[in-house]
């Protein structure tokens, strides 16, 4: 049951990438132009201790927040199930000329293992971050 639902769930955001992308709620145009940043809690709670740092970033979805961790100077990879999101987040990369680590986490475990500073879970990565950890070797506990 529970690989059904995960399988339709990731089906469903493989579908939604395209329509995502050219919403005027996710606004990428203006995102490229800077105008789009983080939600003011993420801001506020972590943007100052992201430079420098190094970032694992789940369900980064097509990049557009993964980005703006870059952009406030953390080293970033974005992980998330979807290929047609990680396939976006890469053009949305290019276009942004920011470079970040992407990945599918099925392919994902050497650079989750690679990070140790700061781990953030930004909105709704509850059903995917005890799989993601035990493929890492890593245990959950407090982020």
């Amino acid at each position: 049951m529970a690989d059904e639902f995960s399988e339709a769930n990731r089906a469903w955001w493989d579908t939604v990438v395209p329509i995502h992308e050219a919403s005027r709620g996710y606004d990428r145009e203006g995102f490229l132009r800077g105008e789009k940043p983080l939600c003011p809690v993420e801001l506020a709670e972590l943007g100052p201790l992201v430079a420098g740092k190094s970032l694992l970033h789940l369900q980064c979805h097509f990049g557009m927040d993964t980005l703006s961790w870059a952009r406030l100077g953390a080293t970033v990879t974005g992980l998330d199930f979807s290929e047609p999101a990680i396939e976006a987040a890469r053009r949305l990369s290019i276009e942004e000329h920011r470079k970040f680590n992407l990945g599918l986490p099925s392919r994902g475990s050497q650079s989750i293992g690679r990070i140790r500073p700061l781990k953030t879970p930004t909105w709704n990565v509850t059903s995917t971050l005890p799989p993601l950890l035990a493929e890492s070797g890593q245990k959950a506990g407090p982020i």
